[in-house]
C-alpha cells in the first residue's frame, strides 16, 4: 500500500469524494470491504444519515424480526432481543449522525417500525442513548405510544432537534422539563403542530404555547428557532439573543398582546443579528406588529404568509412599514403571499386587486435577487411599472408577481413590457407575471436586447389570441427559455361564471400552442447546432 494512504486526511478526502457520487453507498461499502484502512471512514459515511432506524433493525439477527405487508412494510418482532444481538447494532449505531423518525421510503415502498421493536430496544439496551454521536434528530411519528422511547434517541451531542406535536400534546410536553439537561448543545430547534388542534381548545393550546416558550429560554446559544406560536414575553426575550440567525413562526402572532407591550415599552428592539425571518399568521396586521422589533442590519431573507384575506390598504401599510423597519442594503429575498384556501368556496369574497402603488416601497430594496408577491385578490401592473422594477433590481434572479391565484385579467403588461426585463435584468432566470398578449407586440427600432438567462416563464391565466405571434416574440426575446407554465383549468376551481370557464379553457389551448411552438423552435436550433458542428470539423 502506498505511504500516502497512511495519512488519515487523504483517506477521508477519498471517502468524501466518493460520497458525492451516484450509488455512493455501494462504492463506499466496496471500499470498506477491500481495504481495512478505509473500513472506518467509509462505514462512517454509509451510516451518517438515516431516514429511519429500519436499516439498523435489519442488522439484528433474522430470527429476531420479520417483514410484513406489501405497499407498507411493517417490521415486527418475532422473539425478544437479547443483549448479545446488539453487537452489530451498536457497531453501526455509533456512526449515525442524522436520524429521522418517519416512514422510510425505498424504491416506492414505505417502511414502518412496530412500536414493540422500540420498546424492546429500550429494555435490551444498557446505555441511556443508543445513538451516542447523534447530531440531528427529527421526530415526526404520530403514535403517542412510541414517544416514550424518544429518550433513547436524545444524545448529549444533539445540536438540531425537530419534534412534532401531532399526537397528544400532553405526552409531548412531558419531555420539556428535562430536555435542556439531556441535550445542552442544541442550536437549532423546531416544534411543530398539532395542526388538528382547534382554536376552541384554548386551554390546551395555551399550555402548548407556554411550555414551548419556557423551554426556549433553557438554551443560550440558539441559532435557529422554528415554532408555531410563542408568548409575547418569550418573543421579546428571544429578540435579545445575539446568536439567533433564523426565526420562524408558522401559525400565529398575538398582535394584540405585542402591540400592547410595545406601547408600554416603545424603545423595544432586538434580533440584531437576524438573517432569515419567516412569518405565517392569520392576518397581515399581526405580521406587521412584529416589524418594529426587528433591528437587524444583516437581514437577508423575509417570508410572510397570511391565511386570511386583507384589504389593499392593510397591505399598503405593511409594505410601507417594511421600507421603514427593515435594512435597505442587506435584504436580498422578499416573499409575501396569501395562503388562503378558496377551493371550497363557491362564492369567495371579492376584494379589489393590488395596484403597483401598494408595493411601491419595495423598490427601495435595490439588492433584491428574489421577489415573490402573490395576493389572492390579484396584482395589476403596467409597462411603466415593469420599467421601474427593471431599473431598481438589476441583480434580480427570480420574480413572481400575481400568478398564484386566478387573475381578473386586469393587468396591462404587454409583450413589449417584457423587453425592460430583457434589457436590464441580465441575471433573471424565473419570471411569473400576467401578460395581456391580446395587444400584439410593436416593432422596436434598433437592436432588441435579449434575455438569455431566463429559463422559466409562468404566465398564469394570461389572455391570448394569437399563439404563433406570441411564441415568435418570446423566442426572439428569451432564446434560452426552457419551461413555459400556465394555468390548467381542469386543476383549478374556476369562478362561478360559465363564461369565465370557457375563456380560461380557450386561453389554456392558446398557451399550449405557444408551448408546442417553442419546443419546435428549440428542436430546430439543436439540429442547426449539430449541423454547424459537423460541418466545421476538418
Amino acid at each position: 500500500m502506498h505511504r500516502c494512504l497512511s495519512i488519515p486526511e487523504i483517506i477521508h478526502l477519498i471517502c468524501d469524494e466518493i460520497s458525492n457520487k451516484k450509488k455512493a453507498n455501494s462504492s463506499l461499502l466496496a471500499l470498506a470491504y477491500t481495504c481495512r484502512t478505509f473500513l472506518e471512514p467509509a462505514l462512517n459515511l454509509v451510516w451518517y444519515e438515516l431516514e429511519n432506524i429500519v436499516p439498523l433493525v435489519k442488522c439484528l439477527s433474522d430470527d429476531v424480526w420479520e417483514e410484513r405487508g406489501e405497499q407498507i412494510k411493517y417490521l415486527r418482532l418475532k422473539m425478544p432481543i437479547e443483549p448479545s444481538d446488539f453487537e452489530r447494532f451498536n457497531f453501526y449505531a455509533c456512526r449515525v449522525r442524522i436520524l429521522g423518525m418517519t416512514g422510510a421510503k425505498k424504491y416506492g415502498t414505505v417502511y414502518a417500525i412496530d412500536r414493540e421493536i422500540l420498546y424492546a430496544l429500550k429494555l435490551a439496551t444498557k446505555s441511556r442513548c443508543i445513538f451516542p454521536r447523534l447530531q440531528r434528530l427529527g421526530w415526526d411519528s404520530l403514535d403517542d405510544t412510541t414517544f416514550s422511547t424518544i429518550h433513547l434517541f436524545l444524545a448529549p451531542t444533539l445540536s438540531t432537534l425537530r419534534i412534532s406535536f401531532q399526537g397528544s400534546p400532553a405526552i409531548r410536553l412531558s419531555l420539556f422539563p428535562t430536555l435542556s439537561e439531556i441535550c445542552p448543545l442544541i442550536t437549532h430547534i423546531e416544534f411543530a403542530g398539532p395542526p388538528s388542534l382547534p382554536y376552541s381548545a384554548h386551554d390546551q393550546r395555551r399550555e402548548v404555547i407556554i411550555s414551548v416558550s419556557s423551554v426556549l429560554f433553557s438554551w443560550k446559544g440558539l441559532i435557529s428557532v422554528c415554532v408555531d406560536e410563542i408568548t409575547t414575553e418569550a418573543l421579546v426575550e428571544l429578540s435579545t439573543s445575539s446568536t439567533i440567525h433564523t426565526f420562524r413562526i408558522r401559525r400565529n402572532i398575538d398582535d394584540v398582546s405585542l402591540r400592547l407591550y410595545l406601547s408600554l415599552r416603545p424603545q423595544t428592539s432586538g434580533f440584531h443579528f437576524l438573517r432569515d425571518l419567516d412569518i405565517c399568521s392569520t392576518t397581515i396586521e399581526s405580521c406587521n406588529a412584529l416589524l418594529p422589533i426587528i433591528a437587524s442590519e444583516v437581514l437577508q431573507s423575509v417570508k410572510v404568509s397570511v391565511r386570511h384575506r386583507s384589504s389593499p390598504s392593510a397591505w399598503k401599510k405593511f409594505f410601507a412599514d417594511l421600507a421603514v423597519h427593515l435594512p435597505i442594503s442587506s435584504l436580498t429575498e422578499l416573499c409575501v403571499q396569501d395562503v388562503v384556501d378558496m377551493s371550497h368556496r363557491i362564492h369567495p369574497i371579492i376584494l379589489p386587486a393590488f395596484r403597483f402603488d401598494t408595493i411601491l416601497p419595495v423598490l427601495y430594496f435595490r439588492n433584491l435577487t428574489v421577489l415573490c408577491i402573490q395576493p389572492s385578490s390579484g396584482l395589476i401592473l403596467g409597462n411603466e411599472d415593469i420599467f421601474k422594477m427593471s431599473l431598481a433590481w438589476p441583480r434580480m434572479r427570480y420574480i413572481s408577481l400575481g400568478t398564484a391565484f386566478r387573475s381578473s385579467w386586469g393587468s396591462s403588461v404587454t409583450l413589449n413590457g417584457l423587453l425592460h426585463f430583457a434589457a436590464r435584468c441580465h441575471h433573471l432566470e424565473f419570471l411569473a407575471i400576467i401578460i395581456d398578449t391580446t395587444v400584439l407586440p410593436i416593432k422596436v427600432d434598433g437592436k432588441i436586447m435579449k434575455g438569455h438567462s431566463l429559463k422559466t416563464l409562468r404566465v398564469g391565466d394570461s389572455p391570448i389570441t394569437n399563439p404563433i405571434v406570441v411564441a415568435e416574440f418570446i423566442w426572439d426575446v428569451f432564446p434560452g427559455l426552457e419551461y413555459l407554465n400556465f394555468f390548467d383549468p381542469e386543476g383549478y376551481i374556476a369562478r362561478s361564471s360559465a363564461a369565465a370557464l370557457i375563456s380560461t379553457s380557450s386561453f389554456h389551448r392558446g398557451w399550449r400552442e405557444v408551448d408546442r411552438c417553442l419546443k419546435v423552435f428549440r428542436s430546430i436550433r439543436s439540429q442547426q447546432e449539430i449541423y454547424w458542428k459537423s460541418t466545421s470539423k476538418p
